[in-house]
């Protein structure tokens, strides 16, 4: 009877519930991750710094695009004759606006860019710290190109996806369904991926693998992709959140998803 006993307390449970810790697992390493770097002063520099470099670049952005599109209104004011106090101010407003929102477009992508150079390496820290990877220096070009080549495919899948979903937003009802979900997905969870990247590349992933691993695991990583797939798309509060989302999908890697890579090695 004591072995009967044993066995069964031994016994894996069903796929609903290890599905739901599973999932409540991944959304508590978000928050492990922020204690982590409360709890490791050694994180601050690599945060602090890119942090840093993301606000002068967003400003610097911002300055530019302004100057920019003032220039072109103010040429097209020239060409077409229209003056006037109001005018000038309603057209320095409306590039105000433009510059603001075209730095958020492309803000995410060139704050990827960026966070590579200081995240990489605060990443395989961590890593080596959990006894996963040996703790080496990365090359700051190499992760340079890597972050570079992983925006250009993440933007040609995201555009994929975008042409598929508004081909299919034609259909009546079941369309419009189909757009916001892949829609959702585009924007969560292929933006959540980024989380991973830093702990990916180090793997030596190639794209399609990174997706796949994150992707196929809807019980681990997905309850995570789709919280820090939204917090970090807001602007300005991102810069804050995304070294969270980092450290947070590393201790994720580390206690779940490292299992599943060395299996995928295995086979």
């Amino acid at each position: 009877m004591k072995e009967l006993k044993a066995v069964s307390e031994n016994k894996e449970p069903a796929k609903p519930v290890r599905f739901f810790r599973n999932a409540v697992f991944s959304l508590k390493c978000l928050w492990n991750g922020l204690l982590y770097i409360k709890d490791n002063d050694w994180t601050w520099k690599y945060i602090a710094a890119a942090i840093l470099v993301n606000i002068v670049v967003t400003l610097f952005s911002v300055i530019i695009a302004f100057l920019v599109l003032r220039g072109v209104f103010s040429w097209l004011q020239g060409v077409v004759g229209l003056s006037g106090v109001f005018l000038n101010i309603f057209f320095f407003l409306v590039s105000i606006i433009a510059a603001l929102i075209f730095t958020g477009v492309i803000f995410k992508s060139i704050s990827n860019i960026i966070n590579s150079i200081f995240y990489s390496p605060m990443v395989a820290k961590l890593l080596a710290k959990k006894g996963y990877v040996p703790e080496r220096e990365v090359g700051v070009v190499e992760d340079l190109q890597r972050s570079i080549i992983f925006e250009i495919k993440k933007f040609i899948v995201m555009g994929v996806i975008g042409l598929l979903s508004s081909i299919l937003h034609i259909i009546p009802i079941i369309g419009s369904v189909i757009f916001v979900l892949l829609n959702t997905i585009q924007v969560v969870l292929i933006g959540g991926v980024d989380s991973f990247e830093p702990t990916l590349a180090l793997q030596k992933l190639k794209f399609r693998e990174k997706l796949k691993l994150v992707l196929l695991t809807p019980d681990i990583s997905w309850p995570f992709l789709l919280v820090t797939g939204f917090i970090n798309s807001v602007p300005v509060l991102n810069i804050v959140t995304i070294p969270i989302s980092m450290v947070g999908a590393t201790l994720l890697f580390s206690e779940k998803l490292r299992d599943k890579f060395q299996n995928a090695e295995a086979s």
